[in-house]
């Protein structure tokens, strides 16, 4: 069946990271706090800003680490707490009202984090490192203290690039890595002590997407699925848990998501991120040129179907986006230090464009971990 495409969205408010021509600093991340219209920025400098979501007024900001910021997730359960991922080493609960750092987690050992995510209930963390020897890892901490409870070493043989927590199942984490793998994991009896064999056994999926993993998400009402991008622009649909009897657990699998779009008249170079809207139950891919322009597309299994197209709210790479199906609006955070806001809505007068200040010397220095 054909979807329906979603409505147009408009450039109707625009403001710089950084307000100097001369700083290079470049956007890495976004996330919103789920109904307090509050939307926390991550950049190269490492650095976190605090937004209005839905007017991009600044109302804070905080020198948040000593290394880049890998992940930035809000706490489920308090919208004031926000957690920071860093490659130096620390997990930070942010208090935004003091703009402090109400705890901060680190593994036993040091390791650089790169990717992390908190459960549906607030209770438990978990961050995936670098390669440490022959094994990447997996940590987890209790959100009351910072000794982590576990590091799951069995999962990944390389640099786990994400992390992301069910929003339905809470002890249910999918890690992927740029080994390739997507794993699924029960981590209801991950306990110290463990043999190698009943850590294995909590892994209840895996899936080899043959490229190394950029995005990650679990998707549909029971998030019975899970969709990856790798770092060569594949897309990836698979079943989150392996299914008796089936030898194949993989749903589609489109090899390059550059000619599929080129297939649609509609250019794309590499994708941004993947959105699944539960209301729609529908699944999306958020896909970027590299002079800023955005287009987005509703996944199935068979096919990548525009559904609306974001031109001219930047000048360089767009790395990040916060899609909010509910006022159908969007936020999108690039390389040229812009935020823009999307809505239905044109405004009343047009937006000057971006400075389109970052230059073949800042690209140079780009943080790409991989």
């Amino acid at each position: 069946m054909a979807q329906a495409p979603l409505p147009q969205l408009h450039a109707c408010a625009r403001t710089a990271f950084n307000l100097s021509p001369q700083d290079q600093t470049y956007i890495f991340d976004m996330v919103a706090a789920p109904g307090a219209g509050t939307l926390a920025v991550s950049a190269s400098n490492h650095v976190v800003k605090v937004y209005d979501r839905n007017t991009l007024q600044l109302k804070s900001l905080f020198q948040a680490h000593a290394g880049p910021i890998t992940s930035l997730n809000f706490s489920p359960v308090d919208a004031n707490m926000l957690l920071t991922f860093s490659r130096d080493g620390s997990v930070k609960m942010w208090d935004l009202r003091t703009s402090q750092a109400a705890q901060e987690y680190r593994p036993s050992h040091h390791l650089e984090l790169h990717s992390g995510d908190i459960n549906s209930t607030g209770q438990a963390i978990c961050a995936g490192s670098e390669l440490s020897g022959q094994d990447a890892h997996l940590v987890l901490w209790d959100v009351r203290a910072p000794q982590p409870v576990f590091a799951f070493e069995e999962a990944h043989s390389d640099d786990i690039t994400q992390v992301r927590f069910s929003r339905v199942h809470a002890t249910r984490l999918a890690s992927g890595s740029t080994d390739g793998l997507v794993n699924v994991i029960d981590t209801t009896t991950l306990a110290p002590g463990m043999s190698a064999e009943q850590i294995e056994d909590c892994i209840q999926q895996t899936h080899n997407s043959s490229s190394s993993i950029s995005k990650l998400c679990f998707f549909g009402p029971a998030d019975e699925y899970v969709a990856a991008t790798t770092h060569t622009d594949d897309l990836f649909l698979g079943h989150a848990l392996a299914r008796p009897g089936d030898d194949s657990d993989q749903i589609a699998l489109f090899r390059d998501l550059r000619r599929d779009a080129e297939k649609a008249g509609v250019p794309v170079e590499y994708a941004v991120d993947i959105v699944y809207e539960p209301a729609s139950t529908r699944l999306f891919l958020v896909c970027g040129t590299h002079d800023g322009n955005l287009s987005v597309y509703h996944v199935n299994q068979h096919a990548l179907t525009p559904a609306t197209l974001l031109p001219g709210g930047h000048t360089e790479t767009v790395r990040a986006v916060h899609w909010d199906p509910a006022t159908g609006t969007m936020v999108s955070g690039g390389e040229d230090s812009m935020l823009v806001l999307w809505g239905p809505n044109p405004p009343a007068a047009p937006l000057p464009r971006s400075s389109g200040k970052m230059h073949t010397a800042s690209k140079a220095r780009a943080f790409s971990p991989y």
